[in-house]
């Protein structure tokens, strides 16, 4: 006498699919939201790390910021994944870029940790080990539309967090950005955003105070703040603690822009 056989029907399989896959369309949103919401929590993190590299940096330097970037070059160019060959090296903050003027959105690559705030950060020159950057953003090419135009470059997450250039004398005097500014020029260390989420497209740095662009929180381009974060961007005070805003709350003259 034969025993049953038992097993699925085809219909049974077919049910039994159907239902993981519901299972699985109702928990991807969920498993994708508790992601970014991980990511941000690690961003505000970092925009800490950067603020107490910061004060380290101001208690050893008469209380003036970085600047914004030192001219270096290299002992041997490098070609990096956009094609190109480099040279010149950016000094900035929190690393050390490769670069050339004119060289459009596709614009050089991190180099390594020796920025301004490398003995306060741990840090060192050739390894990128310990920058600290958004965790929302990977290597590789990628592109923005703002206010209708397209941007294009090599992202990074080494360069995801930048700095206000008005945390800097960019916009005083035609410095460029090759001196800090002295703590006495902030009102209100409590307000001002020095350092946030930005696209990195070509530098790791937002530019709120370059003149005749941003009059109003409308004025959004690719120099603003990246709101990466459900609508929101992160933002590090110069005091050193970090949260999350938005553009339309901070794009005033006491978040962004110091009078010299």
């Amino acid at each position: 006498m034969k025993r049953a056989t038992t097993g699925f029907t085809l219909i049974e399989l077919l049910v039994v699919i159907a239902i993981i896959a519901i299972l699985a369309a109702l928990l991807t949103p969920a498993i994708r939201q508790a992601r970014e919401s991980a990511n941000s929590s690690l961003c505000l993190y970092n925009l800490r790390k950067i603020g107490t590299g910061l004060h380290g940096y101001l208690r050893e330097n008469g209380e003036i910021t970085p600047p914004y970037v030192a001219h270096e070059r290299a002992s041997r160019p490098k070609r990096l994944p956009d094609g190109s060959r480099y040279i010149d090296l950016r000094k900035m903050w929190t690393h050390r870029e490769w670069h050339r003027s004119g060289a459009g959105y596709v614009q050089g690559g991190v180099k390594d940790g020796e920025g301004f705030l490398a003995p306060y950060m741990d840090t060192y020159e050739n390894t990128k080990h310990g920058i600290v950057g958004c965790p929302s953003v990977k290597d590789g090419l990628s592109s923005a539309v703002v206010s209708g135009v397209s941007y294009s470059g090599w992202t990074e997450y080494s360069r995801s967090l930048g700095v206000n250039l008005d945390a800097t004398d960019w916009f005083i005097g035609g410095g460029h950005g090759l001196n800090g500014r002295p703590m006495d020029d902030f009102e209100r260390p409590t307000s001002f955003i020095y350092f946030c989420d930005v696209n990195g497209l070509g530098g790791a740095y937002v530019a709120p105070g370059y003149p005749g662009v941003i009059d109003s929180p409308e004025d959004w381009n690719w120099i603003s703040p990246v709101q990466r974060h459900g609508g929101r961007f992160n933002a590090g005070y110069l005091d050193g603690h970090a949260a999350p805003t938005t553009w339309e709350e901070s794009w005033d003259r006491e978040h962004v822009i110091a009078d010299p």
